[in-house]
């Protein structure tokens, strides 16, 4: 495996950069590659982060670095301890996890995994996904995906998420439960104003999979930006009869 490895990046130079920051990494990790231990003088990186191939040391310290602040969503909050839009729209799932905002190199490497068919990326995507889970004590019966509508995973050629929810699988063991499914096609949220996606989504998905009576849910996405697609998944994994259900993403809209 060594030689193929060896070969492998001689001929993809790819396989040798950070997966989001384009930085070159330690000859010879190719995607093998987890968080090295900081350099002297800096910052220890952080412990208990499942491998996560091609990321270098700079980003896995910025991701280590993040703290939540609102109680639902984790983003910056009041005195009441909910930023002003969980304050003012409840949300049908328990709370939201995110490993990065939707920005920067991270904005980038989720724009070339969802439309430029870098479908690869969900391994090191995944794995930050199932660090965030793990260190937010994220634990769930079951892992569901949030789907696609067929037509657009015909156009895409895969579904982000269900990659993402692989990863996250293999890493922390909680199983993908398949069956929660878009009825309808949709438009997409980020063309559309925060005040129209609730619309856009309602009564969009059913869940149509083995019982999920008194199941924890961890539903898995790539990226949050107002909840309304999250909400409509929750809502109808809750009526399915999910104990509660729990968000975790890989970024996260200021």
């Amino acid at each position: 495996m060594r030689v193929v490895d060896g070969v492998l990046d001689l001929l993809f130079p790819y396989r040798l950069t950070c997966r989001l920051c384009g930085e070159l990494l330690p000859a010879g990790v190719g995607l093998s590659h987890a968080v090295r231990p900081a350099p002297p003088g800096e910052d220890p990186v952080f412990s208990g982060m499942p491998p996560v191939p091609g990321l270098c040391h700079a980003c896995g310290l910025s991701l280590s670095r993040l703290d939540y602040d609102c109680a639902v969503c984790g983003r910056p909050a009041t005195g009441a301890g909910l930023c002003f839009s969980c304050q003012a729209t409840p949300h049908f799932f328990r709370r939201s996890r995110h490993a990065g905002l939707f920005e920067g190199p991270l904005r980038d490497a989720l724009h070339r995994f969802k439309y430029e068919g870098e479908y690869r990326l969900a391994d090191t995507l995944g794995a930050i996904v199932a660090y965030v889970a793990a260190r937010e004590g994220m634990a769930a019966d079951v892992i569901v995906p949030v789907p696609l509508h067929r037509a657009r995973q015909r156009e895409r050629g895969y579904n982000q998420a269900a990659l993402l929810a692989r990863t996250v699988s293999r890493l922390t063991g909680m199983p993908v439960l398949q069956g929660l499914v878009r009825t309808r096609a949709t438009a997409v949220q980020a063309n559309l104003a925060p005040a129209r996606r609730g619309a856009n989504v309602a009564g969009a998905f059913a869940y149509r999979g083995a019982s999920l009576t008194g199941c924890g849910v961890i539903l898995v996405d790539d990226v949050l930006t107002t909840g309304s697609t999250a909400d409509a998944c929750a809502a109808v994994l809750l009526a399915a009869g999910a104990a509660w259900v729990d968000v975790v993403v890989v970024a996260a809209a200021r």
